[in-house]
């Protein structure tokens, strides 16, 4: 690889990425971003229950918000999202664990 990709679509393109920034060639920092990035794609929010009108969510967040959501007849709906791990996600498409990442973070320094 010649420099770094222009877009992270592989393994292959990650490890080299952060080769490159380990060697000094391009700055930790990009790599740090990168692999914080690969991260937060694993976690979402997800439609969790209708919450009443003066009830407290499950938790504080970030692990639950509290979207006020307008239903089709005007209404408004306080709705509980939920923040939790997508199993589908790029990092894990591309075969990493968050402690595979994790480590990736702290070997650059971040």
């Amino acid at each position: 690889m010649i420099g770094i990709p222009r877009y992270l679509n592989t393994k292959d393109d990650c490890e080299g990425m952060h080769q490159l920034a380990l060697a000094g060639q391009i700055p930790a920092e990009f790599g740090i971003k990168a692999w914080r990035g690969l991260l937060a794609g694993a976690y979402s929010y997800r439609y969790d229950r209708d919450l009443a009108a003066t009830e407290a969510p499950d938790g504080p967040e970030p692990d639950f918000i509290v979207l006020d959501v307008e239903q089709p007849d005007g209404s408004i709906v306080r709705q509980q999202h939920k923040l939790t791990r997508d199993t589908s996600s790029r990092m894990d498409r591309l075969g990493y664990t968050e402690a595979d990442v994790q480590q990736k973070i702290a070997e650059l320094g971040g």
